[in-house]
């Protein structure tokens, strides 16, 4: 039971992370007139997606920060949780004992990889750049939650990695 709560748990990380890449991928794309021609019209989202797409580069590291904690995340539950759950159906097959566990946890992250990429990376970065106004305006607002709530670790992470930037 434990096992499929922590499953569910990663699915909800996933869906999470799908929202971290839509928002990088939509902000990138959408032309800026747009976004305004939307605000104008007084568009649900618009303004919203116009305030994120007007701090970019702030808004892009707090989707790069939500996708790699999401994404690490992801994979310590979710690999090990199916592991478990595979276990019992290889065991069945007449794997030989020593080879269950390597069997399952390779599967494990087989699996779980496979998801993340579909789901959580592929469906949105291709949502995103097939319709960037409609998807930003949806997740711009999530988006710009995030940032807000880890603002000082994204400034620091940005000022880090401008300081690198200088010195190469």
């Amino acid at each position: 039971m434990t096992e499929v709560l922590l499953l569910l748990l990663a699915l909800a990380l996933t869906l999470a992370c799908a929202v971290f890449v839509a928002a990088e991928f939509s902000l990138t794309t959408v032309e800026r007139g747009e976004l305004e021609r939307a605000v104008a019209a007084g568009e649900r989202g618009a303004a919203g997606a116009l305030a994120a797409a007007r701090r970019l580069t702030f808004q892009l590291s707090g989707a790069q920060l939500g996708i790699t904690v999401t994404s690490l995340v992801i994979g310590m539950l979710a690999e090990p949780s199916l592991a478990v759950l595979l276990k019992g159906p290889l065991e069945a097959t007449g794997l030989p004992q020593g080879g269950v566990s390597t069997v399952a946890t390779l599967l494990g992250v087989a699996l779980s990889t496979v998801v993340l990429m579909v789901i959580g990376e592929l469906v949105p970065k291709n949502w995103a750049i097939s319709s960037p106004l409609a998807v930003a305006k949806v997740v711009a607002g999530p988006q710009r939650g995030f940032t807000a709530a880890f603002a000082p670790l994204i400034r620091h992470l940005n000022n880090t990695a401008n300081r690198l930037v200088r010195r190469g």
